[in-house]
């Protein structure tokens, strides 16, 4: 089979858009500068060595997105066998106001999973007219991997306010690959390995050698 991508600069392209700021890149993490935002540390970025995206809206119109994309294999099997999993991102949300005077006020957060087969997608929704209240959901969509054959997967996760209100909104994803067995792994062009297995490869460089 032919050679497959070793390096960051051969991964998908990474980044953020949102109101007054855009950003992209191939690294494997990024994150804009920390701070505070109702007692509580907020952030953008994406991390796809531990398989993390995080997303924070300060309210006002618009919408704020993060979007990450990675190619990943199946390793401990025999190079062409297809393995199937369930991807599954699990998004840790709050919302929060000054104050909200109208009906419907509240922060949105959502979360797509995009993959060769299908696009799945989730949201929550925040309602509070005045303070914090936090909530969560999930998306998650059947992956087939075939060992030896990277495949692309897209993430993607948003917030911003619903009419009437001036919400911030901040999302938290986490995502994981189920169904495993023994002595399987999935590994990606940045570094990822499912953090169920014990063994890790070395490097991606290395996962490409053993399946040729």
């Amino acid at each position: 089979m032919g050679a497959l991508p070793a390096q960051a600069g051969d991964c998908p392209s990474n980044g953020i858009e949102k109101p007054g700021f855009t950003y992209a890149s191939v690294s494997a993490a990024y994150q804009t500068p920390e701070t505070i935002s109702y007692g509580r540390t907020v952030y953008d970025g994406w991390d796809l060595t531990n398989g993390t995206l995080r997303i924070h809206h300060w309210g006002g119109l618009g919408n704020s997105v993060v979007h990450a994309a990675d190619l990943y294999d199946v390793t401990g099997v025999p190079p062409g066998t297809k393995v199937t999993v369930i991807l599954r991102m699990d998004i840790a949300a709050w919302a929060a106001t000054d104050g909200c005077g109208g009906t419907g006020c509240a922060g949105y957060v959502g979360a797509q999973i995009t993959t060769p087969e299908q696009t799945r997608e989730q949201h929550g929704i925040g309602h509070t007219f005045g303070g914090f209240v936090g909530f969560g959901f999930y998306v998650e969509t059947p992956l087939t991997l075939t060992a030896g054959t990277p495949v692309p997967v897209a993430f993607m996760i948003e917030a911003h306010r619903t009419a009437g209100g001036n919400h911030e909104a901040d999302g938290v994803g986490t995502f994981r690959f189920l169904g495993l067995t023994g002595g399987q792994a999935v590994v990606s062009c940045q570094g990822y390995v499912d953090p169920s297995t014990p063994a890790l490869p070395t490097s991606w460089g290395g996962v490409k050698a053993r399946y040729r």
